[in-house]
């Protein structure tokens, strides 16, 4: 009575095994592959593992930098905050506004010390004076020129800018200039020294 039954189960677990044959090639194919794969990294761990102990050594340097390099960030933010402060102060003003971007900055009181009698005897707009500032800005940026000139289209004004002297003063490296603007037919000019400070900046001399 239970033989039909037991005949059934046996046709279905031979259709199950006929399957699984026909699978068996793809999943041999497979396990090879994985086999490959795995000698691989074996491999690859192998020539890897000698620069394990070197790789260490550079982060565990990496981090004991890290304090210093952090150290000159705090300088370079502290410094960047004090020059927006000063700018925002209006300590860079006038015809000098801008300067502080080149490498031969002027400090606070140039303008007023540079130009304060030019503007009492001469006829001279703040044009005429940016030009005269830009002339100083070329002769102590290269030291091989002697003399800057300049003219205003504008107004008609022009004039000069000659090195006298460079020299070592007590406030550091010093150039003297004689500035000379001509006006509506007036010739004036004025001698101003200026001194390079150890922060690099340039400041009328006292």
């Amino acid at each position: 009575a239970t033989l039909p039954d037991v005949l059934s189960r046996v046709d279905a677990i031979d259709t199950r095994i006929q399957e699984v044959s026909a699978q068996l090639p793809l999943v041999l194919k497979t396990a090879y592959n994985a086999v490959a794969t795995v000698n691989q990294t074996n491999q690859t761990v192998k020539e890897i593992a000698p620069l394990v102990p070197e790789v260490l050594d550079q982060v565990e340097k990496t981090r004991a930098e890290i304090p210093s390099y952090l150290s000159r960030v705090e300088k370079v933010v502290a410094t960047a905050k004090d020059i927006s402060e000063e700018a925002g102060k209006g300590a860079v003003k006038g015809v000098l506004k801008g300067i502080i971007t080149t490498p031969f900055d002027f400090l606070a009181s140039a303008e007023e010390r540079l130009f304060d009698r030019f503007k009492g005897d001469v006829n001279i707009t703040q044009e005429d004076t940016h030009l005269v500032t830009e002339s100083i800005k070329v002769l102590l940026s290269d030291q091989s020129l002697s003399r800057k000139t300049w003219s205003n289209d504008a107004t008609g004004n022009y004039g000069h800018v000659d090195v006298l002297k460079r020299y070592q003063g007590s406030e550091g490296k010093c150039v003297s200039l004689s500035m000379v603007i001509v006006a509506d037919g007036e010739e004036e000019s004025l001698v101003r020294d200026v001194c390079q400070d150890d922060a690099g900046n340039w400041a009328v001399a006292e």
